[in-house]
């Protein structure tokens, strides 16, 4: 629903939400979160792919997909070897991301070069490696864009459907993909789709405001988790 109402932030829910209670290991619900981000974003497309400004993905996505191979192997590394100092970070990414979550930028007067649109894609494409959650930088930078809300959004959807395609291919490159993520995704899409149909229908009588500030709390205390709660739950897979 948040994904569908702001362009953004369910692999920031999930993963914060998995890390806390020990469901899964990062590596595995990141993963997870790539599959279900791309139907998700898929099928809120498809009334609104006529409003995502194309000529800015482009440049946004030539910056995020190199960043991103950097991100998974900095996560594959950190998985097999410093497994703590992996959830530390996210919790520092989960409040910064909540943070940026309610921040109102005023846009700027004019668009941002094509240099700097790849710039923001670096920032967002190695968060997108680590942890399947590069939505925060991304957002903050394409809502300062001088464009209407609803292009906005539906750009970061856009690149969101790419990127997680992408994300996934590069996981099974990687030889970070198995059955039970497969089987895991599978179990979720059915969800994610009535979910994603049934916000759009919401969605405008929904306070956008209301939405971000709810996020921001539950963000708030899970990375306030994440980074004075020790070691936490183990996961289980």
């Amino acid at each position: 629903m948040v994904q569908t109402l702001t362009g953004f932030a369910m692999g920031l829910i999930t993963m914060a939400g998995v890390a806390v209670l020990g469901i899964a290991d990062i590596t595995f619900s990141a993963a997870v979160v790539s599959f279900v981000s791309f139907v998700n974003a898929l099928v809120a497309l498809r009334q609104g792919y006529r409003q995502v400004d194309w000529q800015l993905v482009r440049w946004v996505v030539i910056g995020l997909l190199p960043a991103m191979v950097c991100g998974i192997a900095l996560l594959a590394y950190l998985s097999e070897n410093h497994y703590n100092i992996l959830r530390l970070l996210l919790g520092f990414v989960i409040i910064l991301a909540g943070s940026l979550l309610m921040i109102s930028p005023a846009p700027f007067t004019h668009r941002s070069g094509r240099f700097m649109q790849s710039v923001a894609g670096v920032s967002g494409g190695l968060l997108a490696g680590l942890y399947s959650a590069g939505g925060a930088p991304l957002a903050y930078f394409m809502y300062r864009q001088p464009v209407a809300l609803n292009v906005i959004r539906f750009s970061l959807l856009a690149i969101f459907a790419i990127t997680t395609s992408a994300r996934s291919v590069m996981v099974g490159v990687f030889g970070q993909l198995n059955m039970s993520i497969v089987v895991m995704s599978a179990a979720a899409v059915p969800l994610v789709i009535l979910v994603t149909l049934a916000t759009a229908r919401l969605t405008p009588h929904v306070p956008d405001r209301l939405v971000r500030l709810l996020v921001f709390f539950v963000l708030l205390v899970v990375g306030g988790i994440l980074i004075f709660g020790g070691r936490g739950l183990a996961p289980s897979f």
